[in-house]
């Protein structure tokens, strides 16, 4: 259910090397969760709590910002696209971890939602619905 991503200078400086800041940085640990929930994740975002995600990637879940309260306040400062209120994907972000859109082409591509993690990487979340699709 979830994907831990872990890099350490000393054995990826080749990876790590296209950071800017990577002087700065002894090492990079981040867990990221994917999920698709099916829905209804306003009714269950508690239970990803136990995975203690930096990012949590959800697809076919609500538009915080068009649901409840609480799941709004859960959401916080989250990334989310979709065509239908109801199922889209959400980038939800620990707080004291920062994401942002990034402008990216997605070529006519649905559902495909690029972002830069606290200025220091990128991270594309997808949802690949309808995998017959001439679109994916």
């Amino acid at each position: 259910m979830y994907f831990q991503y872990c890099l350490f200078m000393d054995e990826h400086k080749d990876i790590l090397a296209s950071l800017e800041q990577i002087d700065a940085l002894d090492y990079i640990l981040m867990r990221i969760v994917t999920w698709n929930c099916n829905g209804a994740f306003r009714k269950k975002y508690q239970a990803l709590e136990e995975y203690a995600a930096d990012i949590l990637i959800v697809q076919e879940c609500e538009d915080p910002a068009l649901s409840t309260k609480a799941y709004r306040e859960w959401a916080g400062k989250c990334l989310w696209k979709g065509d239908n209120k109801n199922k889209g994907i959400g980038v939800f972000p620990r707080p004291g971890v920062n994401v942002s859109e990034l402008a990216w082409s997605d070529g006519g591509l649905q559902l495909f939602l690029p972002c830069r993690v606290n200025e220091s990487f990128n991270l594309l979340a997808v949802w690949t619905k309808y995998a017959d699709s001439l679109n994916f």
